[in-house]
């Protein structure tokens, strides 16, 4: 996490939260929805080549009834590796039913001839990473299902919004049943504290800080406004909440219990 110019410390605010300012945990949480007779995914976190314990996911939906196989819509939110890698693995599509839902700017970003990555921060092996998400999507293809921003699914009940910075393609979800919504941020904010006490802060592996910072303050505001649900991958389990202003110029994380019926 990098701070902004004018913030250079968060410690005080981490520390006052019972967190760690050495020692931060990136949780990865995992949607499933289901709608009528579908079942929705909403990215897929690491797969079995990056995680040794992947099989969990595919144990925590046996426990729900719910096989790979009965997936039929896959929501990619952005192509790194710990949304896109439980997707496709080894040339092989995990989610064999399910049509795979990503922006056309996500797509374009990395099958162009050169993915501009010259204002992020990355320090990791990217020509192997832009390989590794072409051939993700290579495997994918049969099943991509190619939108633009505002793209609506399922009868209007999941809206695809643009959400650049971390990704020129970047996405997040509303979910809609009847009066009711969620919005699923994807990688708005990877900490419960850093992101939402000051939008500024910005993570390394933000494609584009700046325009990462500019999509954070708006949605920010915008949900601080409506309270609307929250639902963050990055976020403590089980990323559920709401986002407040904290009286700073910045906002706060409020958590929702680990139910709640929607």
């Amino acid at each position: 996490m990098r701070p902004p110019a004018e913030r250079p410390d968060m410690s005080k605010a981490l520390t006052a939260l019972g967190e760690r300012p050495d020692d931060m945990t990136l949780y990865v949480n995992i949607l499933l929805l289901r709608k009528d007779k579908e079942v929705i995914l909403v990215d897929a976190g690491f797969g079995p080549h990056q995680n040794p314990n992947w099989g969990w996911l595919a144990d925590a939906m046996e426990s729900i009834g719910i096989a790979f196989a009965d997936v039929t819509h896959a929501l990619l939110s952005h192509s790194h590796i710990d949304h896109i890698g439980g997707l496709a693995s080894g040339g092989k599509i995990l989610f064999p039913n399910a049509a795979v839902h990503v922006l056309r700017e996500e797509v374009d970003f990395w099958r162009g001839k050169e993915p501009d990555f010259s204002k992020s921060h990355r320090t990791d092996d990217i020509q192997a990473m832009i390989r590794n998400v072409r051939g993700s999507f290579d495997t994918l293809q049969p099943n991509l299902v190619i939108h633009k921003d505002g793209d609506q699914i399922l009868d209007g009940a999941i809206t695809i919004l643009a959400a650049p910075g971390h990704t020129d393609g970047h996405a997040i979800f509303r979910i809609k049943s009847g009066d009711q919504s969620l919005l699923h941020i994807s990688d708005l904010a990877h900490n419960h504290v850093l992101m939402f006490e000051d939008p500024a802060w910005f993570i390394d592996f933000d494609h584009n800080p700046e325009i990462a910072i500019a999509t954070r303050r708006k949605i920010f505001a915008e949900i601080a406004a409506t309270r609307e649900h929250v639902y963050g991958f990055h976020l403590p389990w089980p990323g559920l909440g709401v986002v407040i202003p904290n009286g700073r110029k910045g906002y706060q994380w409020v958590a929702s219990s680990h139910r709640w019926d929607f």
